[in-house]
């Protein structure tokens, strides 16, 4: 069982990595997308369908919010730290950020 620390950490130190067999990880930017693949290629699709997820029956009930509200609100926060706590930021979750295909950049 994993258990979260109380400083910051990049999500891998979380994961049980060598106790799962990873065949899919979606990223919330892609949800719906990654969300159809992984229900049509585990075979559960008769089970739950894809439109059925997308209506919000399973996920969200209509709470996810546009990208570009997201990226207003990342901005808002990240404009109230210094330059050097973004970099420490940016230090910590360095392996998140290249796993993920994040950049952080645009905030520093």
């Amino acid at each position: 069982m994993c258990h979260r620390q109380s400083r910051p950490q990049p999500v891998l130190y979380d994961l049980p990595i060598e106790q799962v067999n990873f065949e899919a990880v979606g990223k919330l930017e892609t949800f719906r997308e990654d969300e159809e693949y992984i229900i049509r290629s585990s075979g559960i699709a008769d089970t739950i369908s894809p439109e059925s997820a997308a209506a919000g029956k399973v996920w969200n009930a209509g709470r996810i919010k546009s990208k570009a509200d997201d990226e207003d609100k990342v901005r808002k926060y990240f404009s109230q730290l210094s330059l050097e706590q973004k970099r420490a930021l940016e230090r910590i979750y360095r392996i998140d950020f290249e796993m993920f295909g994040y950049s952080a950049k645009e905030y520093l």
